[in-house]
């Protein structure tokens, strides 16, 4: 399934590598992080990757740097589309296919801060935990005491839908790492309530237990 907007993370996390930490973001790149995760602003994320564009000579090389963050956490297979998006979807990186498997790993990554420093990482998993009630369904509307996540939905072939997330339930050594998807159904509606109903099953199932603290993905 295609990335849609759960690329938004992928690509925010280039940025703050690309840029030497969230410290050398500027005011208005700051506000445009928080819109692109928090409320899924197609325009906000498309203004940070021309950023990104701008110091990796273009559409090539900004999707070339943000696979580079894949392969640091072990997944060869996923490569960041660059083909113009087709009707219905408003950037190149979200058509990327993104197994829920690779996904999880690098969502794993992230929060293990295997991928950005520390106060890069504390910057990008806090808006995660702060999405917009809007898009709060699925992992948001469980009542998880903490889940930082990103949801991303777009349309099928045959008027159907796609509709995905990926979080991380809980922190530190106790955190777990999930990937939800409900494709093709029928509408979105239907796709959140499937993900609603994923969500909490998953919080009467889940026990967050302390583990050895575990190592970054190679």
């Amino acid at each position: 399934m295609q990335a849609m907007s759960t690329s938004k993370v992928l690509i925010l996390s280039a940025l703050l590598r690309d840029k030497g930490g969230v410290h050398n973001l500027t005011p208005e790149q700051m506000l445009l992080a928080r819109a692109a995760i928090t409320q899924s602003d197609n325009n906000a994320i498309l203004a940070l990757f021309s950023d990104l564009e701008a110091d990796r000579d273009g559409l090539l090389g900004a999707s070339a740097y943000a696979t580079s963050l894949l392969r640091r956490v072990g997944d060869d297979q996923t490569e960041v589309t660059t083909a113009p998006p087709p009707p219905g979807y408003a950037t190149t990186f979200g058509q990327t296919p993104w197994t829920p498997t690779a996904e999880v790993r690098f969502f794993r990554a992230l929060a293990l801060g295997c991928i950005l420093p520390r106060p890069d990482t504390d910057f990008q998993l806090g808006l995660m935990r702060n999405i917009e009630p809007s898009e709060s369904f699925g992992l948001g509307s469980a009542g998880f005491q903490q889940v930082a996540f990103k949801g991303g939905w777009g349309p099928e072939p045959d008027d159907q839908y796609g509709v995905r997330q990926t979080g991380i339930i809980g922190a530190g050594d106790s955190g777990v790492v999930v990937s939800l998807i409900a494709d093709p159904v029928s509408t979105f509606a239907v796709g959140q309530s499937v993900l609603d109903q994923v969500a909490q099953w998953l919080r009467g199932e889940v026990r967050l237990t302390r583990r050895p603290a575990s190592s970054c993905p190679a």
